[in-house]
């Protein structure tokens, strides 16, 4: 992260900033460089695209720089039942990339749902992907990986559909329904009418 060779002073603050605002701080390790496996905290209103993260120690003011992109997809649904369809959108990708769908249930291989990919700035182009009809309800997680390796991941809940004869119930207690508006609808003579000829 930053120049070749910048170094703070070891065991120093260091505060992060995201554009320019502060979005945490860590300790500087006794080599005087930035502790591996850096985390960050984005801030919800932190838009997709490349943004400059920067170092900046609080007592040798020496500061690192680096790009750091922001991915920002969405899902049309979070939670469906299995061969359910999902909307796709994104932002923040590198132009042209070709963009991989997985599906992961628990501890699992993923499952490939779907390719996809981002126009000339970036923007993924809305796809629509089908879950598998055998894939297993409960709790999901969808990840996103583009040609960089780059990952976002996202929830689902699948939610087993209802049993046959529940489903019939359901219809045919909508069609009773329906059926009750569609007359209390009709013009008051028309109703007449109606039981006047009814069998």
């Amino acid at each position: 992260m930053g120049p070749a060779g910048a170094r703070f002073i070891p065991g120093e603050r260091v505060t992060l900033l995201l554009d320019g605002h502060s979005v945490g701080t860590l300790t500087a390790t006794t080599a005087g460089t930035l502790p591996l496996g850096l985390v960050v905290a984005l801030p919800a209103s932190a838009a997709a695209g490349t943004h400059p993260l920067t170092a900046v120690g609080s007592r040798s003011s020496r500061w690192a720089t680096a790009a750091l992109r922001i991915y920002g997809v969405t899902a049309s649904l979070q939670k469906t039942m299995p061969g359910g369809a999902i909307l796709f959108r994104g932002r923040g990708f590198a132009p042209g990339q070709v963009v991989r769908f997985m599906l992961r249930q628990g501890s699992g291989p993923a499952v490939l749902l779907g390719l996809g990919g981002t126009d000339s700035e970036g923007a993924l182009v809305p796809l629509l992907l089908y879950v598998p009809p055998t894939a297993r309800a409960g709790h999901n997680t969808i990840m996103v990986r583009d040609d960089a390796g780059e990952r976002v991941s996202l929830p689902l809940t699948l939610v087993a559909p209802a049993p046959r004869h529940q489903r019939i119930s359901v219809y045919r207690l909508a069609a009773r329904h329906h059926a009750r508006v569609a007359h209390h609808a009709m013009p008051r003579a028309h109703r007449h009418a109606t039981h006047a000829v009814a069998p």
